[in-house]
Parts: C-alpha cells; sequence; structure tokens
C-alpha cells in the first residue's frame, strides 16, 4: 500500500470499511499522502466487548484523518459523541444507479428463476447469512407470518457462515416448503422485483443497498429501525420500520402489507419517489467530488 501510494502521487487516498480504515489510514500517512479521506459504511461492530476500544481507536485515528465521510446521520452524530471533530465528518448517503431499474420485468418468470410460486405471495430478503444481517429473525419472522398467511411464501437471497444454522431453523419450525434459500445470485438486484415485500432483520446497517434496490422496483419494505435505515425508509409512508430482533411487530407488518395490497403498491410508489429525490448515484458522485475538491484545496485540518 505504501509503495503504491507512493507511486501513484495521488492527491487523496479515501479508504473504504472499517477493517481497511484501522490499518490504511495510519499507511497512507507514512506513505507522504496530501490527503486521506475515510468511509466507515457502518460503525458498529459484531464484538460488542470491544466497542468502547473501537471507538477510542476510531477517536485516535480521526486525527491523522482529513475528512470522514458517514453514509448516516445517525452515525456522524453518534461520531460526535466520541469526540471526533464536527469539521471532519459529512453525511453522504449512498445511492444507486436508476438506469439499472428501468426495464419492465416479467415477475412470473422472476419468481420461477427462485423456485416461488407466481400466484402466492412473496416476501424476499436479500443480504449475506451473518450476524449483522440476522437471517435467523426472518425465518422465526416467517413462521408467525405463516400461521395466518400459510399461503405466503419466503426467499433468502445471499449465502455466509450462518447457512446451516438457518437451514437448521427452518428445518426445526417445518418451514421447509415455504422458506427458501436461493443463496448467492449475481442477478439479486433484479430478483427483487419478484417480492410483494421485501424485508430486512439487520442489527446494524449504513444505508442498505438492499432497500434502495427495493425501493427502486417500487416494493414496500419493513426493515429494522438501526442505523440509517429510519433515514431511507418513511415509516407508513414507503414502508414499516421495527426495532431490531422483535420478530412479532415484523410480521405484523408483513401481514398488514399483504393484508392490502393498494396500500402496499402505493408505499412502493412512493419509496421509488424518495429514492429520485434522495438516493441516486448522481447526486452521492456530486457530493464526494465536492469533499475532494474542498479537501485538495485544504489538506489535513487540525
Amino acid at each position: 500500500v505504501i509503495q503504491l501510494i507512493r507511486e501513484t502521487d495521488c492527491d487523496i487516498v479515501h479508504v473504504h470499511s472499517q477493517e481497511a480504515g484501522l490499518v490504511a489510514r495510519p499507511l497512507a500517512r507514512i506513505a507522504g499522502a496530501p490527503a486521506v479521506l475515510y468511509t466507515p459504511q457502518t460503525i458498529d461492530i459484531r464484538r460488542t466487548r470491544w466497542h468502547r476500544v473501537y471507538t477510542w481507536v476510531e477517536w485516535a485515528l480521526a486525527h491523522i484523518t482529513d475528512r470522514i465521510i458517514s453514509v448516516t446521520e445517525a452515525d456522524r452524530r453518534r461520531m460526535l459523541q466520541w469526540g471526533i471533530p464536527a469539521h471532519k465528518t459529512v453525511t453522504i448517503p449512498n445511492g444507486i444507479d436508476l438506469t439499472h431499474f428501468g426495464a419492465t420485468v416479467d415477475r412470473k418468470e422472476l419468481r420461477r428463476s427462485l423456485g416461488a410460486s407466481a400466484e402466492r405471495p412473496l416476501i424476499v430478503q436479500m443480504g449475506r447469512l451473518r450476524a449483522q444481517k440476522d437471517p435467523l429473525s426472518f425465518v422465526d419472522g416467517a413462521s408467525k407470518v405463516l400461521q395466518q398467511r400459510p399461503d405466503a411464501q419466503f426467499v433468502l437471497l445471499g449465502d455466509g457462515p450462518l447457512r446451516s444454522q438457518v437451514e437448521d431453523r427452518i428445518r426445526s419450525l417445518d418451514l421447509a416448503r415455504s422458506v427458501h434459500l436461493a443463496g448467492w445470485r449475481d442477478d439479486a438486484r433484479r430478483l427483487l422485483a419478484a417480492a410483494d415485500v421485501v424485508t430486512l432483520t439487520s442489527r446494524w446497517e449504513g444505508t442498505p443497498y438492499a432497500l434502495l434496490e427495493a425501493m427502486a422496483w417500487s416494493r414496500p419494505v419493513v426493515a429494522t429501525s438501526v442505523n440509517g435505515c429510519p433515514e431511507v425508509v418513511q415509516e407508513g409512508q414507503t414502508g414499516y420500520l421495527v426495532p431490531s430482533g422483535d420478530t412479532i411487530r415484523w410480521a405484523d407488518r408483513v401481514l398488514a402489507l399483504l393484508a392490502e395490497p393498494a396500500v402496499a403498491a402505493a408505499m412502493g410508489r412512493r419509496g421509488r419517489k424518495r429514492l429520485e429525490e434522495r438516493f441516486t448515484l448522481q447526486a452521492m458522485v456530486a457530493r464526494i467530488e465536492e469533499v475532494y475538491c474542498q479537501t485538495a484545496q485544504t489538506p489535513y485540518p487540525a
């Protein structure tokens, strides 16, 4: 990394993710980078017992970082509480390229590719099968929905270290006919269009692309109210927010959307409009470019 930075004679080194941020920011300074920017994506960690140490390290590394780009305002405010100077922080939410979502899709064909029925209501969640995304809550919530809507079907898009545990939970609850693991799919973004409802059961998030992509397909969402999710989802307008781990509330909200398709469709349309106004790739790129220009002119504020 040091050699690369020196050879490219760059103006800015922009580091993404917590793990990279811990290592690459000091290396960038050792290499003599004129300016260092950092986007953590999320400021929560899986091993909560180390969170106090993590916050201290982030505070210390902020002293050698020119700007920290938070993808959520909630996380930016928390960093201020840690003592990170306000002038070093800025919020720029993630954005997506809407040109990938303009084509008409054959929802029946998409459902067939998922092994799902074209006639039964479909709830989809996309994300790695890991602790952050809490896929076990998705399965537990599905079991509660199925008690009242046995015609519902559920698909998890993604793979990860919890796959065997998720499979065991599906078997133990006798849900194999209604809950399916689709695994890793290159076309996952497109497959969200097949859903009647898209959900997210995460314990922590940044600005989750899964929600943005669901909104791009005009799908209503049910998400946990963590980190940046409340900044994406308008409660009762574009979808619903529930506490993390509350599978009863999650199931109630999914059932409400299934019971009123017209209301769900209206939420989806409002979600698409909100996306166009706030979360486009073009807006994200423009704001990052603005920060680059500002930083290159006045690097490394004290």
